[in-house]
């Protein structure tokens, strides 16, 4: 049975491998847990030629590059904007930057958003179905997990292979994940926990 976006506004499809658990996007989640109602075009202006005009409201949330909050979530058709990432093409080419930086932004990003464990095997699917990275195998998970883990970003479970399961445990205020990943990745053989914050 298909479940349906529990935003009252919405009717969409939840994708199984959502971050945001009964909602179909980041939009729909933020729209729900803000407070937030469609814009009555007409008490808006206060034009008769907006009656009717209704819309949903745009939400602002934080650029995962430059860290301001100019990335900017609408509520489109198939849901083009509702997951938005960067506020424009020059943080969104400045972010993806570097071998394999998206697999590790979909990786973090998810462990983060989910604010549970989540098991090996299961963290790849999700990957592959938000970014349409093949991340592989557990073995693979874990290679990247590594320096997370080692600078205290992320908490490894042991398990068999597959089964190894990683949490978010930071409990600060990290740069945006896409700078966060770019100064954990220079910073490789380094020991100890950095303070990457804005």
């Amino acid at each position: 049975m298909v479940q349906e976006c529990m935003n009252p506004e919405c009717s969409r499809a939840i994708n199984i491998w959502s971050l945001y658990p009964n909602y179909c996007s980041q939009y729909c989640h933020l729209f729900v847990v803000k407070g937030l109602s469609i814009i009555n075009g007409k008490e808006k202006f206060g034009t008769h030629q907006l009656v009717g005009f209704n819309w949903m409201p745009k939400i602002p949330v934080d650029c995962q590059w430059c860290g301001k909050a100019n990335c900017t979530l609408t509520y489109s058709v198939g849901n083009k904007n509702g997951n938005s990432v960067f506020c424009d093409f020059k943080c969104r080419n400045e972010g993806w930057k570097g071998k394999n930086t998206r697999k590790h932004y979909w990786l973090l990003r998810i462990l983060k958003e989910l604010k549970r464990p989540v098991v090996a095997n299961e963290l790849a699917r999700y990957v592959e179905s938000q970014a349409g990275c093949i991340v592989g195998s557990a073995r693979m998970v874990g290679s990247i997990m590594r320096a997370y883990i080692k600078r205290g970003f992320v908490t490894r479970i042991q398990g068999w292979s597959q089964n190894t399961t990683y949490e978010w445990t930071y409990e600060g205020t990290p740069a945006p994940l896409c700078k966060l990943i770019r100064q954990v990745r220079g910073t490789a053989g380094q020991k100890g926990n950095l303070s990457l914050v804005e």
